[in-house]
């Protein structure tokens, strides 16, 4: 929640907008977690641009004001050894805000992002993300 909190600190946005999108942020991870999460409306994957391991995206679009609107991706895997009989465990690897202001750019930001997630998952996938 704080990295969340933390990419709002700098949005132009009202207190009541801050304290909406923190709500809705926490309902969708809570959603997450019990596996409620729709395809292509919620969550996104596996990640094509990554293929060395089942990446998903769980997409947030806040709009505010006149014309403020706010993506969000969050990057995490379910590792298959760390499944339990009652579900998956899930690994959140990577949050970032999806810049959309330059079509050019949008999609090799993206990329940067998701290969910031797959750094991550390599990284942490040796001590099992601190997890056991």
């Amino acid at each position: 929640m704080e990295s969340f909190k933390a990419l709002l600190a700098d949005e132009p946005i009202s207190d009541f907008d801050r304290d909406r999108f923190v709500g809705e942020f926490r309902a969708k991870i809570r959603k997450a977690q019990e596996g409620r999460l729709r395809p292509i409306e919620n969550v996104k994957g596996p990640m094509r641009e990554e293929t060395r391991l089942e990446l998903f995206e769980i997409r947030w679009r806040f709009e505010h004001g006149a014309d403020g609107d706010l993506r969000v991706r969050a990057y995490h895997n379910e590792p298959k050894r760390l499944q339990l009989v009652e579900g998956s465990t899930i690994v959140g690897l990577h949050l970032h805000k999806k810049n959309v202001d330059d079509d050019a750019d949008v999609d090799a930001l993206q990329d940067a992002e998701i290969a910031t997630a797959s750094d991550r998952y390599f990284l942490g996938r040796t001590i099992d993300w601190g997890l056991q």
